[in-house]
């Protein structure tokens, strides 16, 4: 699949290749400051002023397949004075967030209006911010985001370092350590590693805990963690615990994260890695009081969860229809609701949902390990 197009994605089975994707990214990337209201915008509809047969108003080097994935998905050029002697680029759909942001307009209204309307009220709005500077991410053919060109709002942190970072971190507290494979589309990226050889260490006394049919279902599941990024906006530099060894690692906890902002550096995020170990336990430390929390309710409690977090209705009902058929209610806990929680994942997963859409969902669902688990455990099921 070409770079250039907007549902490009790429996986790595190795982490020496996907550090020199990586370092090649960043060297041909284009990163370019300008004035808020020197952006122009135009509609990259089919029969737009701005298209002809040789694609002369654009910058060299957009090719004619950019341009019409762009006219099947956002719809929408840029331009920049001074930038490629003032030609247009198509405009990714990960920038539409961004370019709104510096126009400040928001608003799910605004997306649904004919690229030609779109594009003159982004005009009139970016062209009264003379005094504000953007920081336009250029890369494969198309501008990937519009993101503020105050260090204050966005600082640069560049994924091959960050990556060489995490791995850094990790071959100093976790020796013997396994890459698990990493993914990268425009909006995110990812990768992941397991820890076999401290998983006694990390989980030991978290299995000793369980009843035994809890037990079987971790027995083969290994710690580890997954990094996530992006330099379009949409993630900090994160990194959270996982279990491996089911048919998506389950999330139990946020291990550290470092903002694209307030003038951040890699060696802050470098610092935070060498505590990564200390945060592994702290996560697990959650997990370790769920087979405490006595569950008379088991299905309902779950339902109550799924309603509470917004949980997608159809995969949700689905998830709690195959837990009714396992859970034994004599010795349910708050451990098998959250680890029935996770087959919705699995769920919508294997439906081909979005990866960014599964970790925003992986959050929410931890969120359910801080809620009062007995405050839902009544007779009454709740419409879900």
């Amino acid at each position: 699949m070409s770079k250039h197009l907007d549902d490009y994605q790429q996986t790595f089975p190795e982490f020496s290749e996907m550090l020199c994707f990586f370092e090649q990214q960043h060297a041909e990337s284009q990163w370019e400051t300008c004035k808020v209201s020197d952006i122009r915008i135009a509609p990259l509809t089919k029969g737009a002023p701005i298209l002809d047969d040789t694609l002369s108003k654009f910058a060299p080097g957009v090719s004619r397949e950019a341009v019409n994935d762009t006219i099947a998905n956002l719809g929408l050029a840029a331009k920049i004075s001074g930038v490629a002697r003032g030609k247009y680029f198509p405009v990714r759909n990960t920038a539409y967030k961004s370019l709104t942001g510096r126009a400040s307009i928001q608003g799910t209204t605004l997306n649904r209006l004919p690229r030609e309307k779109l594009a003159s009220v982004l005009n009139h709005c970016l062209s009264i911010y003379p005094k504000y500077k953007a920081l336009v991410l250029v890369r494969d053919e198309k501008i990937c985001a519009f993101h503020s060109g105050d260090p204050k709002d966005f600082s640069q942190l560049p994924i091959h370092e960050l990556l060489r970072a995490t791995a850094e971190g990790i071959e100093d507290r976790f020796p013997d350590h396994e890459f698990d494979g990493g993914y990268t589309d425009h909006l995110n990226t990812l990768a992941s590693w397991r820890f076999p050889k401290q998983r006694d260490d990390l989980l030991q006394e978290y299995e000793d805990m369980l009843n035994v049919t809890q037990k079987k279902r971790i027995h083969n599941l290994i710690p580890g963690i997954q990094f996530r990024t992006s330099d379009t906006g949409v993630s900090s530099a994160k990194v959270s615990a996982r279990l491996f060894g089911s048919s998506r690692p389950i999330y139990i906890g946020r291990v550290l994260a470092v903002a694209h902002r307030h003038n951040k550096q890699i060696s802050e995020y470098r610092d935070n890695m060498q505590l990564i170990f200390a945060k592994f336990t702290d996560a697990v430390e959650k997990l370790k009081k769920l087979p405490g929390i006595r569950l008379d309710y088991p299905v309902n409690v779950m339902a109550a969860v799924c309603e509470k977090l917004k949980l997608p209705v159809q995969y949700g009902r689905d998830a709690i229809e195959m837990f009714e058929m396992i859970v034994n209610p004599a010795e349910a806990t708050a451990h098998d609701v959250y680890f029935a929680l996770q087959e919705i994942l699995f769920l919508r997963q294997a439906d081909g949902c979005p990866e960014n859409i599964l970790l925003e969902m992986e959050e929410n669902i931890y969120r359910s390990l801080s809620m009062n688990w007995k405050a839902f455990d009544n007779g009454t099921r709740v419409k879900y």
